[in-house]
């Protein structure tokens, strides 16, 4: 069995009041696998993928636990390990496109910035790179967006901007941290779609942090589920939807749409289900 690209074995972290951030989380990824993290907000998925990145809030520490990358340990790696790794080996897709970038800095600077740094590419060798990962995200007129600023371009186009960043540098691993959630429904598809295609093509690995298990039917391959920063249910996508074996992860199905189903009723999370839940995490 070849080794994970990604291992994670009994996460746990508590915040500054003590309360638990994360409860043991397990995960284990191969290389260019798709795996969903879903769950409720505050169910822990972005604090998973803020622990991978080594950029955890200074309330939330660490009490237990590994995080693995291709065997090297990164729970409690010092910054040199993972300035050696980010961008290069691992990368980051946020959240919200406009904050993410500059405003002050064009598009071209911000792009050629790990090109360089990272890579040794030379200005001119960056700047015909960076024109390349534009027409690979399917934008046109890749001279005048690398002239703009971000608030120039519509938020599809600033969010295309980073998914190009991340594959960059051909990373292993990308965290794609709720990319589509600021944006609408038609771009949204349009950016999946893109997703997956430059995962397919780059055969890199993709830990997709989301809230819609739309988004998770579409693009992911295994999923994680999580409450209050612990695993309810871990298996394939294909059999979460036929058969969701934990009745939280039920009622998380059952709340969402069914686009298949225009105009049904949703069915909210229970009292019932929350309390059960809680007492199975927290025996």
């Amino acid at each position: 069995m070849r080794r994970p690209l990604l291992d994670i074995e009994g996460l746990s972290a508590r915040n500054a009041a003590g309360q638990p951030v994360l409860r043991g989380v397990s995960l284990m990824m191969g290389p260019g696998e798709v795996h969903g993290l879903v769950g409720q907000s505050g169910a822990g998925k972005t604090s998973i993928a803020k622990a991978i990145l080594g950029i955890l809030p200074r309330a939330v520490t660490l009490t237990g636990g590994s995080i693995r990358f291709d065997g090297l340990e990164l729970a409690g790696a010092d910054t040199s390990t993972l300035d050696k790794l980010l961008g290069t080996d691992i990368a980051l897709i946020p959240q919200d496109p406009l904050t993410a970038l500059n405003p002050s800095r064009r598009i071209g600077a911000q792009l050629t910035d790990a090109l360089r740094l990272k890579a040794g590419f030379s200005k001119h060798a960056a700047m015909t790179k960076a024109k390349s990962l534009l027409e690979e995200v399917h934008l046109s007129d890749t001279a005048r967006i690398l002239r703009a600023y971000p608030h120039e371009l519509s938020g599809g186009m600033r969010q295309r901007v980073l998914i190009a960043s991340a594959f960059a540098l051909n990373p292993r691993l990308i965290i794609a941290d709720e990319p589509t959630s600021a944006l609408d429904v038609t771009v949204q598809k349009q950016i999946l779609r893109l997703i997956r295609r430059l995962q397919r093509d780059h055969e890199t690995a993709v830990l997709f942090v989301t809230h819609d298990l739309g988004v998770v039917a579409q693009i992911c391959d295994d999923v994680t589920v999580l409450f209050s920063g612990a695993v309810v249910e871990q298996t394939s996508v294909h059999r979460l939807f036929r058969q969701p074996l934990h009745a939280y992860t039920r009622a998380l199905i059952a709340a969402n749409p069914r686009y298949d189903q225009p105009g049904a009723s949703l069915r909210p999370i229970s009292a019932e289900v929350i309390e059960t839940t809680l007492k199975g995490i927290s025996a």
